[in-house]
């Protein structure tokens, strides 16, 4: 067993989740959480705490490639934005589709459809869907606490159920190792597709979505934000600082700029990035389908790549265009990479913290509270919630499945619980951290693509996973008791269309009021 520091373990998580919705400080927030996982690490030794925060920063950041090239490619896919920005493209494309969308509800369905369409990696989701969608979504006055939502819960909940994504590699390595070790003849990959259709959580998410833009049924500090953005036009909270991806300078932006200007550089970022993972797939070897290719490809190596090929192409498209000379492209590429600067922080101090909490063995302890015995019709629930607040409290899918894929596999196989739903509540619990902890990387990322202050994406955003995930653990735990995964799923969707419309009716019929307000307005049909 991996050794842990007992409840201390889960100290540092706690203290860094507790403080940033407290004090909306994020960055000092996870600062304290490290702080107080190094002295835990230290024995109470300050300059060994010290010393150990920064060991940790340099083995996550420095020594680990795979956060290195993430950083990377935040950067440059910054300066891409900011290339898009200043060319005058990314106005004239959000001019011309709100000439086709006609209301909040196009543009709010626009932006779920794309991150629907970019289901192969979530960081790219993250980054990518928020920041070409949010011209639109501003000009509809769509708050970008909400647009942070659409794109964070389209992301990692997307790419679990894609049989062809970034994470298939990955969690048919965890499971090939413990069918070799179990001595099973189970096909990974099949076992992995057999829960998509009963990966509860993601797909109760999904249609919480649809329900939402359909319906307006917004509740808690969403409902708010919502509010204010309709009836002000503020897109975010107007007490915070600027937020991460936001361009606040004055820079002039190009006259000459067309929507070709904003379509060239994410159409060529998307077809260089699914390239070169073709190419990290070994797809050009030869030997290996173009699912293979990806399922086994490098993603972050195949963005960093793929971006910095695409800043390039896009500086030489512009200067041949004469939409911006080579001095005046380098300097949005500057200003772009600097308006990533605040997320990246958040993402090097997550990293951080996310290191303390794997030395402090948080993951182990969690489990070993839970592990006592318990009825096997219990197991499946039990696993939803153990992964649910492991994976909430580091921040962390994929560390979650790492601990919980071992654990969980030998318990299914050795009792009469179908291994699809154990593994269908690991992942469901695992993508509800990963979708809304304020630790996670993708929830970091969301912010930052869709130019939201961090903490208010993730205070809007709670209260809806938490809908989603409760409504969850109970089609898990109805699973127990019938056996039957239908009528447990439609038990929880159900639940879950009353609850939202017993919190957000009032408010429903408050937006509906005040966007016809705002129509009439527009139209001059009354006076402001």
């Amino acid at each position: 067993m991996v050794e842990h520091y007992g409840f201390l373990s889960v100290l540092p998580p706690l203290i860094a989740i507790f403080l940033a919705i407290i004090t909306k400080e994020v960055l000092v927030s996870l600062t304290a959480g490290i702080f107080v996982g190094t002295l835990i690490l230290s024995n109470g030794n300050l300059f060994q705490a010290f010393i150990s925060a920064f060991d940790i920063a340099f083995e996550k950041v420095g020594d680990a490639s795979w956060n290195a090239r993430t950083l990377l490619y935040v950067f440059f896919l910054g300066g891409v934005l900011g290339l898009a920005t200043r060319s005058g493209g990314a106005k004239a494309f959000a001019d011309f589709i709100a000439n086709k969308i006609k209301s909040r509800k196009s543009a709010q369905t626009m932006t779920l459809a794309a991150g629907l369409f970019i289901f192969f990696d979530d960081y790219f989701n993250c980054l990518t869907v928020g920041s070409v969608l949010k011209p639109v979504t501003d000009k509809f006055r769509v708050s970008r606490e909400k647009l942070s939502f659409i794109t964070d819960a389209t992301a990692a909940p997307v790419c679990i159920l894609a049989p062809i994504s970034t994470w298939v590699a990955y969690i048919i390595g965890l499971l090939s190792e413990q069918f070799q070790n179990l001595k099973l003849n189970n096909n990974a990959f099949v076992e992995f597709v057999k829960t998509i259709p009963v990966n509860f959580y993601s797909w109760l998410m999904l249609l919480m979505i649809v329900v939402i833009i359909f319906t307006k049924l917004e509740y808690g500090p969403m409902a708010k934000a919502e509010i204010r953005t309709i009836k002000t036009g503020k897109l975010y909270n107007p007490d915070r600082l600027p937020p991460p991806g936001l361009d606040t300078g004055e820079k002039k932006v190009s006259e000459k700029g067309k929507g070709i200007d904003m379509i060239f550089p994410i159409a060529a970022l998307i077809i260089i990035v699914f390239l070169f993972m073709l190419y990290t797939g070994g797809y050009f070897e030869g030997g290996k389908s173009v699912g293979a290719a990806l399922q086994s490809s490098d993603s972050v190596t195949a963005l960093v790549y793929g971006s910095f090929l695409t800043l390039a192409v896009t500086v030489l498209f512009y200067k041949i265009r004469g939409v911006l000379n080579i001095l005046e492209a380098m300097d949005a590429v500057v200003e772009g990479m600097k308006s990533m600067m605040v997320g990246n922080t958040i993402l090097v101090l997550a990293w951080i913290i996310g290191g303390v909490t794997s030395k402090l063995g948080t993951g182990a302890y969690v489990s070993e509270v839970v592990k006592a015995s318990m009825p096997l019709w219990l197991i499946p629930f039990s696993v939803f919630i153990v992964s649910c607040i492991m994976a909430f409290a580091t921040g962390t899918s994929w560390g979650t499945f790492a601990v919980m894929v071992p654990l969980v596999v030998p318990v299914a196989v050795s009792t009469n619980i179908s291994l699809t739903m154990v593994l269908a509540a690991l992942f469901s619990g695992a993508i509800f951290g990963d979708h809304c902890s304020p630790l996670s990387d993708t929830t970091i990322l969301s912010s930052t693509g869709a130019g939201c202050p961090h903490i208010d994406h993730v205070n809007t955003q709670l209260p809806y996973a938490l809908t989603a995930a409760s409504c969850a653990g109970l089609g898990f735990l109805l699973f127990g008791i019938t056996k039957n995964p239908v009528i447990s799923f439609i038990a929880a969707l159900a639940a879950m269309v009353i609850l939202m419309f017993v919190m957000g009716k009032v408010n429903a019929k408050q937006i509906e009021e005040i966007e016809k307000y705002i129509l009439e307005m527009e139209a001059g049909k009354i006076n402001e």
